[in-house]
């Protein structure tokens, strides 16, 4: 029996055992390319799973990419193993999400700030600080007192990788 027959029997079983649509439980092997994943299922390689159930020729979406070696959950969507698509995750390596718009927790923090922007700002004022200088008016004498140094900034003081945009 060649292996995509083995795989459709293998999800055809597993379908007659309650399911009312073909969903199943895969280890993924491998993610190509964002798009797409390579999956096991009882012991077998099936690739061209994708990671977005919906195609539609768009560039906003969401995309959620599962971490090798997790569990993921598979859906054949038309049911005759043509789009297999992922729709649950046991672990994600990250998630993007292309769209004009995301309010996280209720949106109350108002906007995320351009972190280059704000260092070169900070950077601006930093500078004027250091070359300002006062002048004490002393009877016969006028003496310039430079301003105490004042440290650069850096993103990486206060910029959290984890989340950019």
């Amino acid at each position: 029996m060649n292996p995509l027959s083995e795989i459709k029997e293998s999800i055809q079983k597993m379908a007659s055992k309650g399911g009312a649509g073909i969903v199943f439980n895969a280890k993924v092997k491998s993610v190509e390319n964002n798009t797409t994943c390579t999956v096991e299922l009882d012991g077998l390689a099936v690739s061209d799973v994708r990671l977005r159930a919906v195609v539609n020729g768009e560039t906003s979406k969401i995309l959620v990419t599962p971490k090798t070696g997790s569990y993921v959950l598979v859906a054949d969507l038309p049911g005759d193993l043509s789009q297999l698509a992922v729709v649950g995750y046991s672990e994600v390596e990250q998630i993007e999400i292309d769209t004009d718009k995301i309010i996280f927790n209720g949106g109350n923090n108002k906007g995320l700030i351009q972190i280059e922007k704000l260092t070169q700002k900070l950077n601006e004022l930093v500078t004027a600080f250091n070359t300002h200088t006062h002048s004490v008016d002393i009877p016969h004498a006028v003496t310039a007192v430079p301003s105490s140094g004042a440290q650069s900034f850096d993103a990486s003081f206060y910029e959290d990788e984890n989340i950019t945009h």
